[in-house]
């Protein structure tokens, strides 16, 4: 988890419900507005970006190997529509994430590989 640019949290997992009709499932984002924030009969997702304190709410999935690795939110306070060059924009940046989070673990196994190579060579 980061916010503004700061990492606060990583390899937490959290367990989350993705409706069978979210976009997401065909690696589109989700985007959850908030179009009437007086109205209190709102579907599930609207409110809990407003709970957040959101109106506006885009989520990018992360794929690696066709599996689901990690999910990128984009929110803001105010209304805000992505434009067709935002869109490509996100979806590059997130291709690049899930390469990085995928090189990040591959190394993770080598290294608990050769360390374990390691301390049966030593014994």
């Amino acid at each position: 988890r980061s916010e503004h640019g700061i990492v606060n949290e990583i390899d937490i997992l959290y367990p989350i419900f993705i409706t069978p009709d979210s976009p997401m499932r065909l690696r589109n984002p989700e985007i959850i507005l908030d179009e009437s924030p007086h109205n209190p009969n709102v579907p599930t997702p609207v409110k809990w970006i407003r709970a957040q304190g959101f109106r506006f709410m885009a989520i990018f999935p992360l794929f690696s190997a066709n599996q689901p690795i990690a999910l990128f939110h984009i929110t803001s306070n105010q209304l805000y529509e992505l434009q067709a060059t935002e869109y490509e924009v996100y979806r590059a940046l997130t291709g690049q994430m899930s390469s990085q989070i995928q090189i990040r673990r591959l190394l993770q196994t080598a290294q608990s590989a050769l360390d374990e190579t390691s301390r049966l060579y030593v014994a």
